[in-house]
């Protein structure tokens, strides 16, 4: 999503010069005037990364980072030594010099979360945010040892999708070549035998297939290229991106072990950011960030609006329509009873046991289902060849 940089003025005629993340500069106007910021200059800032070459970080370099400040913090080591400390001890490039721009920053007087802004898009947004209210409550050492937690969870999660991945994509893999095998090989092979004879279709639409994929394979290697291709450029614009995300939600198995993540990602970062003295708004506007899923992003966008218009946190998102039953019902309790983060924060760690529990059961179910698609296919190719036997030995006898 691109940074915008603004110069505004406030109620009280300050100077305002900030960043704001947004998709254009329209939504970065209306959210400084729903703030009622008086609009100087909005333009697209280049990240100070970029110029930088420093990069955003990955999850493992941000959990590594989070986990190795909390340690020496919590031990009672001012920020400037922890992170001198730090940029000594690390190894890994990228982040050493991630270390040194924010030591610099930090010895100059700056704020270790402005330092962490003037880096771009280096950081996550929802980490920024979390130290800078660490830094205005003086317990930033508690708030690096919370988003540790928080970011080796979504670590393990992400993990665990992708290492469940892997069956399915090598199985996947061994059923094309074999197919290929089969098709290229196997079939003329046997075909040959039956030159003279009036094929089944299914055996003529394999030699078809075979033929094509010997005579014809850089062609097929270009189709298959374009057509990946096509996919994943027509899924990165907002419209077709919007749908897919949308309906995603909507399959069978698959949709509703998105909704148990989302539902769960959605508590843990709601929670975490209102705890620790964020406003809802704020809150709701950076965890919409945190969803990869467009549709339940531009959905919190209406539960934002919903609020500043006087409604309630537990309607807005009963309307999105997204997210568990129970979690919208424990939402409401909480606003109830005044205890929202804490309901929250139990209800995220329920619905991550949720997840993983969903994710390992969705596993379970595809091993034999793609057993029997790979049975399937490699029987109808057996099937296809022996068809001009049987229809021969008819013949003879």
């Amino acid at each position: 999503m691109p940074n915008y940089a603004f110069k505004a003025r406030d109620a009280e005629g300050k100077m305002i010069n900030g960043r704001m993340e947004a998709s254009s500069k329209a939504e970065v106007t209306k959210k400084l005037r729903a703030e009622g910021k008086f609009i100087i200059e909005i333009n697209e800032a280049k990240s100070a990364s970029s110029g930088r070459g420093l990069g955003k970080l990955k999850l493992k370099q941000v959990v590594q980072f989070c986990t190795q400040l909390a340690s020496t913090l919590s031990a009672g080591i001012i920020l400037v030594r922890a992170l001198d400390i730090l940029h000594e001890a690390t190894v890994d490039k990228q982040i050493k010099a991630v270390i040194k721009e924010l030591l610099d920053g930090v010895q100059k007087g700056q704020a270790l979360s402005q330092c962490m802004k003037d880096m771009g898009d280096t950081f996550p947004n929802l980490l920024i945010h979390m130290v800078e209210s660490g830094e205005a409550s003086g317990n930033i050492d508690e708030i690096m040892e919370k988003m540790s937690r928080h970011y080796e969870a979504e670590q393990k999660l992400n993990s665990k999708i992708k290492s469940s991945m892997i069956y399915p994509i090598v199985l996947g893999v061994v059923t094309v070549g074999v197919v290929i095998f089969m098709l290229t090989v196997i079939l003329p092979t046997f075909t040959s035998t039956f030159s003279d004879m009036i094929l089944p279709w299914p055996t003529q639409f394999l030699m078809g297939c075979g033929e094509f994929i010997r005579t014809k394979w850089i062609l097929l290697i270009i189709i298959i290229v374009a057509i990946v291709g096509a996919w994943k450029y027509t899924f990165s614009l907002p419209g077709p991106r919007y749908w897919l995300d949308q309906h995603l939600l909507g399959l069978p198995v698959v949709g509703p072990l998105l909704r148990t993540i989302y539902t769960s990602r959605f508590a843990s970062t709601f929670s975490m950011l209102y705890s620790s003295g964020i406003g809802m708004l704020t809150c709701i506007d950076i965890t919409a960030k945190v969803i990869t899923n467009s549709y339940i992003r531009e959905k919190l966008y209406d539960v934002e609006d919903g609020i500043k218009k006087g409604g309630m946190l537990s309607a807005g998102l009963r309307e999105v329509g997204v997210f568990n039953h129970i979690f919208n019902a424990m939402v409401m309790v909480g606003e109830e009873s005044g205890s929202l983060d804490d309901v929250l924060q139990r209800t995220g760690a329920y619905f991550q046991e949720e997840a993983d529990t969903a994710l390992s059961n969705l596993v379970a179910l595809l091993e034999p289902v793609l057993i029997v698609v790979m049975g399937g296919i490699i029987g109808f190719i057996v099937i296809s060849i022996m068809m001009p036997m049987f229809g021969m030995y008819s013949q003879i006898k």
